[in-house]
């Protein structure tokens, strides 16, 4: 019925229906999708706003003018003299710009993953975007701005760098705030160029969840960038960093933006003193300094993102914020106490095969959802996207499951010692994990080499699947056998899928909601690996008895 549907007109129309029902009572004006996510333009008299995956981009023809102005020549009046190439990463159309197209520029270049997202700007067009886009010094790269910036590393020289984006809410956002990021960013720069990102702002009041995020950008960008510098405004936290100093006063910058004879809509001398009022400044970079010890963002240590998720938690949950701040107390050795006593705890518990075979069949499950969410995410990070390839992904994890139940159905009758069979799987998918941790880490070290985004992830993924297809029906087998005579072979089998699910279930929240932000990508596959160690010793204690 689904497919029938599909190919009919009728599917259209339900397709518009839906998308219409979801943003009403507003009327869009352009909605579709392409393999990076999902794009609607809502529309409003003449004016529009432009979602990506649900996510405000850009709004048009009349945008925060007063945020757009200090993203764009606040930075500006930095640099010795008036910018000659820029580069924009995500959300330059809707006045950013514009506004960099009132300098003398020479380039400026966009990059910006989604072409979609251009040709909706294209389609619903307004006097600023299309202004903006048919300027001949603009160059739209329609690409991963990671893989834009490491293709001119060291060649493109650019003035004035700009981030453009939200804070980094989600893995595709936070691999654009990493260190490993930065300093492909920064080898883009010349000598005297300037980094700029916004963030949220902390002016009046920095709340603990606030500070957190904010120390977090501080110590990120002052990991690669000798010199940082924030100017809190009232609507925005904009982060300045650069290989020269960043230490001129107030009366220098003012002096440079009347030099610079650009007819500004908001920012002027009188708003410079008051962004930078010295007591308001030392205000700010006192309650940076007040609260716990922040780490570097990494790649493979997602740290802003759960700093941005209890921020966020502060201003829509307010309950979940202590939960995702506490996150960042946990230790990787904490967790390993905790396995080394449930396996401790297991040894002395544990009699009975049907113990046993369930904690198997369990960990084996959350071992493989883990590997499965692991490959997932690190795909995400690496390649900045997964709207359409999560798909293949887990086709090939699903592959591997259903390859493994075949073969272990096939050799399961050949099989002299079953336990010992099962020990070699419980060790297969231990090693496994561990190995992931490391593929992982080395693929964080070189990332995007092409071969690990679109091959080996993968591949891992299907081997997960064939190891935990080839468990379950072993494991059935035992059990039928141990207790022949005693239970119905249906009920076992249940049984023994039921403790698989809540292991995957288990995983699957774990990961999401605990590991990833807490631990990051490598050490949530090492302690998995612990699991299935801890694990492999009580089937190895049942298999010796």
């Amino acid at each position: 019925a689904a497919l029938v549907m599909l190919l009919s007109p009728a599917g259209a129309a339900l397709e518009e229906a839906l998308v219409a029902g979801r943003w009403a009572p507003y009327r869009v004006a352009f909605a579709g999708n392409s393999p990076y996510g999902n794009v609607a333009v809502i529309q409003v008299q003449d004016q529009i706003t432009v979602f990506s995956s649900g996510s405000a981009v850009l709004t048009a023809p009349d945008p925060d003018i007063a945020a757009v102005e200090e993203r764009v020549h606040l930075p500006a009046l930095f640099l010795h003299q008036p910018p000659r190439r820029a580069l924009v990463i995500g959300g330059g159309a809707g006045g950013v710009l514009a506004e960099l197209q009132r300098y003398p520029l020479e380039r400026l270049d966009y990059a910006e993953l989604d072409p979609l997202l251009i040709r909706a700007v294209q389609t619903v067009s307004t006097t600023l975007t299309a202004a903006e886009l048919r300027d001949e010094r603009l160059h739209i790269a329609l690409e991963d701005g990671r893989r834009f910036v490491r293709k001119c590393a060291d060649a493109a020289g650019y003035d004035l760098v700009l981030i453009n984006l939200p804070p980094p809410s989600t893995l595709e956002l936070n691999r654009l705030y990493t260190r490993e990021f930065l300093e492909q960013a920064g080898a883009c720069m010349t000598a005297g160029g300037v980094l700029a990102i916004p963030a949220p702002p902390a002016r009046t009041y920095m709340a603990p969840a606030a500070r957190d995020l904010l120390a977090g950008y501080a110590q990120t960008l002052g990991a690669v960038f000798p010199h940082v510098r924030a100017i809190p405004a009232d609507g925005q936290t904009l982060w300045l960093a650069s290989r020269e100093p960043l230490d001129l006063g107030v009366d220098e910058l003012a002096h440079r933006l009347q030099a610079n004879g650009l007819e500004l809509r908001t920012l002027n001398g009188a708003y410079l003193h008051y962004l930078l009022d010295e007591a308001v400044v030392a205000d700010f970079y006192g309650g940076l300094a007040r609260g716990p010890d922040v780490h570097v963002n990494r790649d493979g240590y997602p740290a802003a993102l759960r700093y941005t998720l209890a921020y966020e938690s502060a201003r829509l949950a307010p309950a979940l914020e202590p939960f995702f701040r506490g996150l960042g107390q946990v230790r990787w050795w904490h967790l390993a106490l905790g396995v080394a006593a449930l396996a401790l705890a297991g040894l002395l518990v544990m009699r009975r095969p049907a113990g046993t075979l369930a904690l198997a069949v369990a960990s084996t499950g959350l071992a493989g959802m883990t590997a499965d969410l692991l490959a997932i995410l690190a795909f995400q990070v690496l390649l900045g996207y997964m709207y359409q390839q999560i798909g293949l992904l887990v086709a090939a994890f699903m592959a591997g499951l259903s390859l493994g139940a075949l073969a272990m159905a096939a050799w399961i009758g050949r099989l002299r010692r079953p336990w010992q069979a099962l020990a070699f799987l419980e060790a297969a998918v231990a090693l496994l994990m561990a190995g992931l941790g490391g593929v992982l880490g080395l693929l964080f070290l070189r990332p995007a080499a092409g071969l690990g985004e679109n091959l080996l992830l993968p591949l891992l993924n299907l081997v997960a699947g064939a190891l935990v297809g080839l468990e379950f029906p072993l494991a059935n087998h035992i059990l039928v056998s141990e207790k022949a005579g005693q239970a119905r072979p249906a009920g076992i089998a249940a049984s023994l899928y039921a403790w698989d699910l809540i292991g995957a279930m288990v995983g699957a929240v774990a990961v999401a909601t605990v590991l990833l932000p807490a631990l990051g990508l490598v050490e949530t596959a090492l302690l998995v690996a612990l699991c299935k160690g801890a694990s492999l010793l009580v089937v190895g204690r049942s298999m010796l008895s």
